[in-house]
């Protein structure tokens, strides 16, 4: 008997979901020899069957542990084949599977057997329950407070700029560029989300900052806790696997589109929003991290020359004046074998003591 191929989406997500219940199934002790006879003739009537199958087996290999609390709620909004079938077929495309995230295959199989949540249809909205949005923005070296209609504060750090929609259903901010600090009005019945690319900051009342450097997307928590939501990557790219995780006050969370979410580290309180108070703080943030925290205060463009990967990647302890960024990077010279070259009138060139031309 021939059979008859297509490459398009549906037939690929089709095979993906069987290759997932065959894995399941084949997996349980009680599998009989009738199961298995069955699962040789799948892979027999497709050349794709067996090539998808196995890629399943090391995408749910590579979840390692990952804890139910780790995945977004927001998973089952479809059904969990449809979701796992999509992230998954994404994924195929590519013959190396790498997944940068913590996790369990217990765990994911558990997901496996949960029933499909009808959790219904949205409203349609009407003209006037559509939330307003307004743009704030802020140049090199300004800082400004915003006071937003729910009782929320918003302080905009320096080249930085959001966009707010609110309504009496709705409290979003989306973070477009540089670093903003929030001190959330707690409405429980309607949470408040910040938003930065593929992140998402989920809270009802609590106080913390969100920040884009580049690519890298950091979360600090100075009082309360956030949700933090960001996809699971595989093979340095995002998939359409939401992976969530809840941070307390004195914590910190890192994402980038190359190592999803990082694990949660530690964090001075007195450091979180510290730029409010004129000081720039790092406790061992990388120089990339630094230049582009300068880069939002000095007049003069500032960047890395030479080694860049490996210059970049130097860790940097200490409190600087958000005012005097011309003596923070002489400091840095002091501390690490790098020179500050500030022969160009427009331009600071931050390089290695090694990299110094002859």
């Amino acid at each position: 008997m021939t059979t008859t191929t297509t490459n398009s989406d549906t037939d690929l997500e089709e095979i993906v979901r069987a290759a997932h219940k065959w894995r399941i199934l084949i997996d349980q002790p009680d599998a009989t020899e009738m199961d298995l006879l069955a699962f040789e003739a799948w892979l027999e009537a497709d050349p794709r069957h067996e090539e998808l199958f196995g890629r399943a087996e090391t995408f749910w290999n590579a979840l390692g542990d990952v804890s139910e609390a780790e995945f977004d709620a927001r998973l089952f909004k479809l059904t969990l084949y449809e979701r796992l079938a999509r992230a998954l077929a994404s994924c195929f495309a590519r013959p190396y599977l790498h997944l940068l995230a913590s996790g369990s295959v217990a765990a994911a199989l558990a997901f496996a057997a949960l029933p499909t949540i009808n959790w219904g249809e949205p409203k349609s909205e009407t003209i006037a329950e559509r939330p307003l949005r307004t743009s704030y923005s802020t140049a090199i070296g300004e800082t400004r407070n915003i006071q937003l209609s729910d009782g929320s504060a918003v302080s905009l750090g320096a080249a930085s700029e959001i966009t707010t929609e609110l309504s009496a259903t709705t409290r979003k901010v989306e973070l477009i560029s540089g670093v903003a600090f929030f001190d959330i009005a707690s409405i429980t019945e309607i949470p408040f989300l910040v938003i930065a690319d593929d992140l998402t900051v989920t809270v009802t009342g609590t106080a913390f900052e969100v920040r884009r450097s580049n690519d890298t997307l950091r979360v600090s928590v100075a009082e309360g806790d956030v949700a933090v939501s960001y996809p699971f990557a595989i093979d340095n790219k995002l998939t359409s696997l939401i992976g969530r995780r809840q941070i307390g006050a004195a914590q910190q969370v890192y994402a980038s589109p190359q190592a999803g979410m990082q694990p949660t580290r530690s964090v001075l309180v007195s450091a979180v929003g510290a730029w409010r108070e004129d000081r720039l703080v790092y406790d061992g943030d990388t120089l990339e991290y630094l230049i582009a925290d300068a880069n939002r205060y000095s007049a003069k463009r500032v960047l890395i020359e030479g080694d860049v990967e490996r210059i970049s990647g130097l860790r940097i302890r200490g409190a600087f004046s958000r005012h005097d960024i011309d003596g923070m990077l002489s400091t840095l010279a002091l501390i690490h074998p790098l020179e500050v070259d500030r022969t160009d009138p427009d331009i600071i060139k931050i390089r290695s003591t090694a990299d110094k031309p002859n």
